[in-house]
Parts: structure tokens; sequence; C-alpha cells
């Protein structure tokens, strides 16, 4: 669960970069002034910094942080030695 939410929160931390883009070559927010579009730009880098930092240190957790176990985690632990 916690890698749904790594990768989640990266691909939609891009979508503020595609708005940027699309303000830039002038595809929305035509009627606005400068000082509005370096508004909207401003709150789009800042989403994007906690998108991407969601999306860091969520991929760093350890998984089973949120339940999983994991193949094999209820079979009994032995030691074999190969013997």
């Amino acid at each position: 669960m916690i890698d749904v939410i790594a990768v989640g929160s990266y691909l939609i931390g891009g979508l503020p970069l595609i708005w940027i883009a699309l303000q830039e070559f002038g595809w929305v927010n035509q009627k606005l002034d400068a000082m509005a579009k370096l508004k909207i730009h401003a709150i789009c880098v800042a989403l994007f910094l906690v998108f991407g930092h969601v999306a860091m240190i969520s991929g760093m957790l350890d998984p089973s942080l949120l339940g999983y176990n994991g193949p094999g985690h209820d079979a009994p632990r032995t030691q074999s030695h190969g013997h």
C-alpha cells in the first residue's frame, strides 16, 4: 500500500508541472494578468514539491508499516545449514 501511495503521489506531482507548461504555451489562463499567472505558477511549484516529498518519504518507508507481510510470512522458519 505504501508503494501505491509513493507511485500515485509521484504521478500526481507531475500534473502541476503540466499545468505550468500549458500556461507558458498560452493554452490556459489566457485572460489573466502577469501577476495572477505568477501566483498560479508558484502554487503549482508548491504542489509539485509537496507531492514529490510525499512520494519520496513514502517510497523510503517499510511496507510492513501498513500491514504488508510478504510471501511466506506465515511459514515456520527453519534453519538449514546444508547438511
